[in-house]
């Protein structure tokens, strides 16, 4: 029994434990850099990166709507006089696919944002993204998964020195990080839905741990070394973007200094 209680806990840590904790912390960040920055600062950050960052939170949502039949009732990928960017959907309440869809669709923006953002390092950073993706499989080969922090930020740095791509399309680059920054995050409003997928993670949870178990030690090993290496694969992954997030909170600290010294009102 204590074999099946240690399963179903790491399948569920490594999954959308993983997934949950990674999107919250960018959340924290998201919501320090908008206090630093006060009411005028985060305005101006806002409509900075809304265009891109808002449309790709959105079609996140949307897509696992049209994967978990939840049928769209509005989708507006932009925020408007008529309010803020959204989707509305709707979906039968004893249907249990699309009751747990409901957590698949609070999380996502979390997997569109980290496919745009691979995509535009894989575009725009190749040598720092090979180097980094090397790294992370050798310290996952290796378990010396604590140097993953110096890991990430060297390719940080990476992404700063890499000169296989013109300027301009380095700076698209930077602006595609940070908007993904402010927007891959799991809001108050997506924790809320979740609620409803919870049964559905447990019940999964519980017939892997059940499977595993049966199977034999090997099996479950296996299993759930897979399980541990894709969580770590993102967190490396998100980590990234946490880094840009962090990075964000050091300049809106620094902004807020400055406009406190020179005695300007920035607001909120």
């Amino acid at each position: 029994m204590r074999d099946w209680i240690f399963c179903f806990l790491q399948m569920i840590a490594y999954t959308v434990g993983v997934i949950t904790a990674c999107g919250l912390a960018i959340e924290l960040c998201y919501r320090l850099c908008f206090l630093l920055l006060g009411r005028r600062g985060s305005r101006a950050l806002w409509y900075a990166t809304v265009p891109l960052g808002a449309p790709v939170h959105e079609l996140g949502h949307a897509v696992m709507c049209l994967l978990f039949c939840h049928k769209i009732e509005k989708i507006r990928l932009l925020p408007t006089k008529a309010g803020n960017a959204c989707v509305v959907h709707t979906y039968r309440k004893h249907n249990p696919y699309a009751a747990f869809g409901n957590l698949c669709i609070s999380i996502g923006p979390l997997l569109s944002g980290l496919g745009v953002m691979f995509l535009a390092m894989y575009f725009i950073f190749p040598r720092a993204l090979t180097d980094y993706l090397g790294a992370v499989e050798l310290l996952l080969a290796d378990g010396a998964t604590l140097q993953l922090g110096e890991r990430i930020f060297a390719f940080v740095l990476g992404l700063m020195t890499e000169q296989s791509s013109p300027v301009w399309l380095r700076l698209i680059g930077a602006y595609v990080l940070f908007s993904m920054a402010l927007h891959l995050r799991l809001s108050t409003a997506d924790l809320y839905e979740m609620r409803t997928g919870i049964p559905g993670v447990l019940i999964l949870a519980a017939l892997g741990a059940t499977v595993a178990v049966a199977w034999g030690t090997s099996v479950r090993a296996a299993m759930i070394t897979a399980l541990r290496e894709f969580s770590w694969i993102v967190i490396a992954l998100f980590s990234v973007i946490l880094l840009i997030a962090l990075v964000q909170i050091a300049l809106a600290a620094l902004f807020r200094l400055v406009c406190v010294l020179l005695g300007i009102k920035i607001g909120g």
